[in-house]
């Protein structure tokens, strides 16, 4: 069976979660982490994450993912910026209801 090894903010994007999260889960789950040449700690994907990560690639398109990886990223906290376009969406569907 092949070995897949990801970072944890790769693992968190697969997850949907924060990188430290990722961490976490990893840990409860068990899974193999070791630190790579990189510098970056690697979780070795078990089996039900492999099929999660291979239905992930097979399904979703290469920029939605980048967002997604962005949004995953510590230092970029877009909440507001979220907010504002969901504050936007409710203004849009008040004005097309009156």
């Amino acid at each position: 069976m092949p070995q897949i090894w990801l970072s944890y903010v790769e693992l968190g994007s697969l997850l949907q979660c924060r990188p430290d999260e990722a961490r976490s889960l990893a840990i409860t789950t068990g899974a193999d982490r070791k630190k790579s040449r990189d510098g970056l700690s690697r979780v070795k994907l078990t089996a039900t994450w492999m099929d999660l990560w291979i239905q992930q690639i097979r399904g979703v398109d290469r920029f939605q993912r980048a967002a997604e990886e962005i949004w995953m990223l510590p230092h970029m906290d877009l909440t507001p910026a979220a907010e504002a376009k969901q504050e936007q969406n409710q203004a849009a569907e008040q004005s097309q209801a009156a």
